[in-house]
């Protein structure tokens, strides 16, 4: 495995317990060695997984499942080489949350019963439990309303998620382009400005902001961002597109 892998693993551990913040692209840093915290921590995780996995395998083979599951339905999205752009999302976590629900539902079944042998925790700790329950539901519920409203339109995602991941190449691309549809050029370029410095070698900023520009009427300036397009494409003979196109 690879080092990016570990952090991979750190990173979803984290979403598991604490899905916060909630983020429609979650920017991920390739990690370069093995002594990264985030790596060692993700290292760890898996050698502890292990563990609990042939520990539990006799004494409670569903905790063995468990964690069986979350391992194999997460290994497949932790090669950063086969995933798209946004390589840490939580929709990944979709199938490997359900075991982790498994897990919580177990642990709580498990506290309820210690509260049946323990009188003077009985009623206490039972409430407790209760009160924990109704609580999560209804801060996830009031999660899920509230990021129903982020996702009505293209331009309140974009801009939602570049506040808790401003460094996301995709995201000042995608929202450059959204302005440039409704015509705010000035925006629109300032945005695709920004997404060609997070990714100086990706020919898509510089084709949108040529056209922002040609929208501007400054068409040299337009030209020289088709060439630059032209020339970062011609870099990337796997990938289809457009060539450059002189500015009419």
């Amino acid at each position: 495995m690879s080092p990016s892998a570990f952090a991979l693993i750190t990173s979803y551990t984290r979403l598991l317990f604490w899905p916060a913040p909630l983020s429609a692209f979650h920017t991920f840093h390739l990690s370069g060695t093995f002594w990264e915290p985030s790596v060692l921590i993700g290292a760890a995780i898996v050698l502890c997984c292990l563990f609990l996995l042939a520990s539990f395998h006799k004494t409670d083979p569903r905790l063995s499942f468990c964690l069986l599951w979350i391992g194999l339905t997460l290994g497949p999205v932790l090669n950063v080489r086969w995933m798209a752009a946004n390589v840490l999302t939580e929709r990944y976590l979709y199938l490997p949350s359900i075991a982790f629900c498994w897990l919580g539902g177990i642990a709580a079944g498990h506290l309820w019963l210690l509260f049946e042998t323990r009188q003077p925790l009985k009623i206490p700790g039972r409430a407790f439990l209760a009160i924990a329950g109704l609580a999560l539901a209804v801060l996830g519920t009031s999660n899920i309303a509230r990021r129903n409203q982020v996702w009505r339109d293209d331009l309140t995602l974009y801009t939602t998620t570049l506040r808790t991941d401003p460094d996301s190449y995709v995201m000042h691309l995608n929202l450059g382009t959204t302005y440039l549809a409704e015509q705010n050029l000035t925006a629109a370029a300032k945005e695709l400005q920004i997404a060609f410095r997070l990714k100086p070698d990706s020919p898509n900023p510089h084709y949108q902001l040529a056209r922002a520009l040609e929208k501007a009427g400054k068409k040299e300036q337009a030209q020289a961002e088709f060439q630059i397009f032209a020339a970062l494409k011609k870099a990337q003979p796997t990938t289809g597109g457009m060539a450059a196109r002189p500015v009419q």
